[in-house]
């Protein structure tokens, strides 16, 4: 594994999957509401994207994958209580085991702990830590290890094992940023970026962390 330094090629490879993660992620629908939020998102262009996802919302306003993707855009502004409050809006409208994981993020960057809650909503939804996606939430408390994951990934079809990659990268680079390790939590995130699993919010999440950091190479030193 080699020793993370922001290179100017790094930077190209991540906007260059942002732009192909264009034409992926999220799924289109016929609002185009809908798809200009979505677009918005995907290129890291955050506050676009929230008043997107509100045009939307205000025309449908049980539409659960609105909150959520309203969520990580507001979680990248550094709103994360509101993200919080929208990734709770989403878990109400039936959203799925992901939304955990993101609600969970938010919380502790708002500065509140949030893992009993996580724990509580793992073992009220039967996630287990040696299945598909209960092993992501192990991972993201610490109590499972990237090679625990992988283990299942190389029995999962193919079509989804690369895309299964960056979503453990990405919440493993987590995990580090939990314990303090963010030049191991950086190196984490270009792994997922790197998977090229362009269909999947985690590389895109993964990108915008790269850049951020990119932005303010300071924080390395944290």
């Amino acid at each position: 594994m080699r020793i993370f330094r922001f290179h100017p090629y790094d930077l190209i490879i991540v906007v260059l999957v942002l732009m192909l993660i264009g034409r992926h992620m999220p799924g289109d629908t016929s609002s185009s509401d809908w798809k200009i939020a979505n677009r918005h998102l995907v290129r890291g262009e955050f506050a676009q994207a929230t008043q997107g996802y509100d045009a939307v919302i205000a025309k449908q306003p049980t539409f659960e994958r609105a909150y959520f993707y309203r969520g990580v855009a507001l979680f990248y502004l550094d709103r994360h209580s509101e993200a919080g409050a929208h990734f709770r809006r989403s878990l109400e409208l039936g959203g799925d085991d992901y939304v955990l994981f993101w609600q969970y993020l938010a919380s502790r960057r708002s500065g509140g702990g949030g893992e009993a809650e996580l724990r509580a909503a793992i073992a009220e939804r039967r996630l287990a830590a040696n299945a598909w996606p209960g092993v992501l939430g192990a991972v993201l408390l610490g109590d499972a290890q990237i090679t625990d994951a992988v283990k299942l990934i190389r029995v999962a079809p193919p079509k989804q094992q690369q895309g299964r990659l960056a979503e453990v990268f990405f919440y493993a680079g987590h995990r580090r940023l939990i314990d303090g390790d963010r030049r191991g939590a950086l190196r984490l995130f270009q792994k997922a970026v790197e998977t090229q699993a362009t269909n999947y919010l985690e590389v895109t999440a993964a990108a915008s962390e790269l850049i951020r950091a990119a932005a303010n190479p300071g924080e390395l030193k944290k």
